[in-house]
């Protein structure tokens, strides 16, 4: 009996000692699969916060993009700007030309109708003159009728005198010659 208690007891100590290296051996698994839980826990987190990152990523390069958009449009649009505000120094430049132009041409209106008014008044005065000077040569051309009618008047009523009269006829004669004389020599003398 005693050995088959102490094959009992063997036994017994065997089935401890193999509970023991069971217990160990479930404690390290236990130990391992919390450790190879907590990795796979650790993994998960570590791949969320990775796809998270990511996701913030492609929301940064997103919004980088419509930046850099925006930065293009406000460029477009301060090129534009500069353009308008390049036009409208342009245009002020030329409406100020455009003014010195009309005040010059106001200014050369104004002297050429000082100068028409100039010409007319010198056309008038030319005018005047040639009608004074056309008066003044017609006036000897009249005067010169005037005495060629008053000696032919007096050549007729003398040669009527002459034809009615003898005794007057010499002394009409005379004095018919003696008027045509002095009508040369006034003629003459002009």
């Amino acid at each position: 009996m005693q050995e088959q208690r102490r094959k009992i007891e063997d036994a017994l100590t065997k089935n401890n000692i193999a509970l023991t290296e069971n217990k160990r051996a479930y404690e390290e698994a236990k130990s391992k699969l919390a450790s190879t839980e907590s990795e796979l826990q650790t993994k998960l987190e570590i791949l969320a916060i990775y796809q998270e990152v990511e996701n913030r990523l492609d929301e940064a390069m997103q919004q980088v993009e419509e930046l850099e958009v925006a930065h293009a449009q406000q460029a477009i649009k301060k090129q534009l700007g500069d353009l308008q505000i390049n036009a409208l120094k342009t245009l002020e430049r030329e409406l100020a030309s455009s003014y010195e132009i009309k005040k010059k041409l106001g200014a050369a209106k104004k002297v050429l109708e000082d100068e028409k008014k100039k010409h007319t008044t010198v056309l008038l005065l030319r005018k005047k003159f040639e009608s004074d000077l056309a008066e003044a040569n017609q006036r000897p051309d009249v005067e010169e009728r005037q005495r060629e009618e008053a000696r032919q008047q007096f050549k007729r009523d003398l040669e009527a005198s002459i034809k009615a009269g003898g005794p007057f006829r010499r002394a009409a004669k005379a004095e018919r010659d003696e008027a045509i004389e002095e009508a040369n020599a006034a003629l003459n003398a002009k």
